[in-house]
């Protein structure tokens, strides 16, 4: 999987110079994937993510809230892709 990630890496780097919008980021992405593998492309296509962008948008006000109240100036967010 990490060979995966790493061409999925490559393919995005070398695209990025085009202008991606995030209103079509996922169909760029998409596309990106199912040059490398159509099948599983397909399948990620279909992930439900409503739940998780719902847990991320309650963390995200949360997170602004206590910035708020301690004068932050930023907030950091981290993806750990290794689950651990």
């Amino acid at each position: 999987m990490e060979d995966f990630f790493k061409i999925l890496d490559v393919m995005w780097n070398m695209q990025v110079k085009e202008h991606i919008s995030h209103t079509n980021i996922e169909e760029h992405v998409y596309k990106l994937l199912f040059q490398i593998d159509p099948f599983l492309a397909n399948q990620v296509k279909h992930i439900n993510l409503d739940e998780y962008q719902f847990k991320l948008e309650k963390a995200y006000q949360k997170a602004l809230d206590m910035a708020g109240q301690k004068s932050s100036i930023a907030i950091y967010f981290e993806y750990n892709l290794d689950n651990d």
